[in-house]
């Protein structure tokens, strides 16, 4: 059954279109006829007509413009035109306005009862399709959400489907930003604590559903109920730009569901992870927030804590020292064979271990080139500069530490005391491994020197090649030339080398927060700093931060 409403000025006409419609169309319901535009558009807005029949000419609001205005407040109603007017223009305009059809005064009995079949039946098939469309949204959301749960079983067995995965990062495209494992769980009142019966476990069912579905409604949310405890993973998107802020956001966005549930005599107790960026530390975020429940039973919000017992000094740890003062005495060999010993010594690690290790290896090679820095006679040579972070990226075992470190070793040793070439490393020459090539075996050109002394000291401002080449007293094309030929950097790779290395000692010194840092280290624009500190040092921030 379709409604259907008629608007003309003239009553009888009304009473006319009532009769044919009310004789010889079956399946149309009619509305109270009205007889101008203005009560046209308060009855299709309290009746919520199917059809609307419509005179042009009617007084106040006329029918074109009562038309735009149900289109322009987005109402889907099907328009036939009814009017005396047999102007190209008036059909032209009705038309763009999504007028089904145009009748012309006065239409017979036929026109009528086949133009109002005619729109029922566009109607039906309107109404099929969206039928189909909705099963069809139906059943994608039925397997979106079985990929969901599959892969939160997978990260509670502790086996990553990566299939399901890959379908959760297509449906949420800010999971690239990481987001949070919580673990919720109903904790019972005394009276209640009990009770096994149905009535109790139909009551649990409930709430887990409500905790799921309410989250849903403030943030994109990702969850699965197993053995009484719903498991979510919160996703944040570009919100949390810092790490640090992360557990205002949680506990903003969890305690919404909690008040909720408390009107509902509902109280739970949630276990919340730290919060995890990249896809590997997944199973150890749903762990984390599993764990944290354990021994709770007291409804409230508890995030995880590393334990006493995983902190570890950092990797080398004011070793740098020794190995400066053996450079110093030209004992390059024995610094060598001494911190080889000590890596080998620490064994194979992997996964957040390794990822502790590099950041302590890093920090190891700066405090190496600041006693270095000191240490040397030449004041006017500039601190060395060369890119650390390329190989840094790609290191995934302790062997590679200890190869990069050999490295970077020999290329301070020949730069800052220009000691010559020893044996073992004559020994990489003649292998022919480019790997471990010493960066500094040249005169150093003093158009360069001079670069360099003004890059360390203005690396923090918006500084251009042109700007500095202005500085240095040479062309820009003359400048990038000799950045390109004698330390194989472009001037932005050099400049932003640089400035993650600065970045990196900031973090380390603890007394600035990320946004004073950003803005030290040349960048204003917190976000565009966060990717590229990520995209150069392959870390984000905040993991860089917690292995200083």
């Amino acid at each position: 059954m379709y409604r259907l409403i008629i608007a003309d000025d003239e009553k009888i006409v009304c009473r006319a279109l009532e009769h044919k419609i009310q004789n010889d169309v079956e399946g149309v319901e009619l509305l109270p006829s009205v007889h101008d535009g203005v009560d046209l558009i308060k009855s299709v807005e309290r009746y919520h007509p199917d059809i609307a029949i419509v005179d042009i000419n009617m007084p106040g609001l006329n029918g074109l413009d009562a038309i735009e205005m149900l289109r322009m407040k987005k109402i889907g109603i099907k328009i036939i035109i009814h009017t005396a007017y047999s102007e190209f223009e008036y059909a032209q305009k009705a038309l763009k306005l999504g007028a089904s059809d145009y009748l012309l005064k006065p239409g017979t009995k036929e026109e009528i009862v086949d133009t109002i079949g005619k729109i029922c039946r566009e109607l039906e098939q309107e109404r099929i399709e969206e039928q189909k469309t909705q099963r069809n949204q139906a059943a994608a959301n039925s397997l979106q959400e079985l990929a969901e749960s599959k892969w939160m079983q997978s990260l509670l067995l502790g086996e990553l489907d990566e299939e399901c995965y890959q379908k959760v990062c297509a449906h949420y495209r800010d999971i690239v930003y990481g987001g949070v494992f919580t673990a919720w769980k109903i904790a019972l009142n005394k009276e209640t604590k009990e009770e096994t019966d149905s009535k109790e476990i139909r009551r649990i069912e409930r709430a887990q559903k409500s905790i799921l579905d309410t989250m849903r409604e403030i943030c994109h949310c990702i969850g699965i109920s197993h053995k009484e405890i719903v498991y979510l993973f919160l996703i944040p998107g570009k919100e949390l730009e810092e790490d640090k802020q992360y557990e205002d956001w949680v506990l903003e966005t969890v305690n919404f569901v909690r008040r909720r549930l408390e009107r509902e005599k509902i109280e739970t107790v949630i276990g919340v992870s730290r919060l995890k960026r990249e896809k590997k530390t997944f199973m150890r975020g749903i762990y984390e927030a599993k764990t944290v429940l354990q021994g709770r039973d007291c409804g409230g919000v508890a995030f995880f804590q590393k334990p006493e017992q995983e902190k570890r000094g950092i990797f080398l740890e004011k070793y740098a020292e020794r190995t400066a003062a053996l450079l110093f005495e030209r004992r390059t060999d024995k610094a060598i064979c001494d911190l080889k010993k000590k890596v080998e010594t620490a064994g194979e690690v992997e996964g957040e271990e390794l990822d502790a290790r590099k950041v302590g290896a890093l920090s190891y090679l700066f405090d190496l080139e600041s006693k270095l820095h000191i240490l040397r006679e030449n004041a006017e040579k500039a601190e060395r500069m060369n890119d650390v972070w390329t190989t840094f990226r790609e290191i995934d075992t302790m062997e590679k530490i200890s190869k990069w470190l050999e490295r970077e070793i020999y290329d301070m040793d020949q730069y800052y005391f220009g000691h010559k070439t020893n044996s073992e490393e004559d020994e990489i020459l003649e292998k022919g491994d480019s790997e471990f090539i010493p960066c500094h075996r040249e005169k150093e050109n003093p158009y360069i020197r001079k670069a360099l002394l003004y890059l360390q000291e203005l690396y923090g401002t918006d500084l251009s090649l042109d700007d500095l080449a202005g500085k240095v007293g040479i062309s820009s094309f003359y400048l990038s030339r000799l950045f390109k030929q004698e330390q194989n950097v472009t001037f932005l790779e050099l400049l932003t080398n640089l400035r993650m290395k600065k970045v990196v000692q900031m973090l380390r010194e603890g007394e600035k927060t990320i946004k004073e840092i950003s803005t030290s280290a040349g960048y204003a624009n917190m976000t565009y700093f966060y990717k590229v500190f990520k995209k150069t040092t392959g870390f984000t921030v905040g993991d860089m931060r917690k292995y200083l």
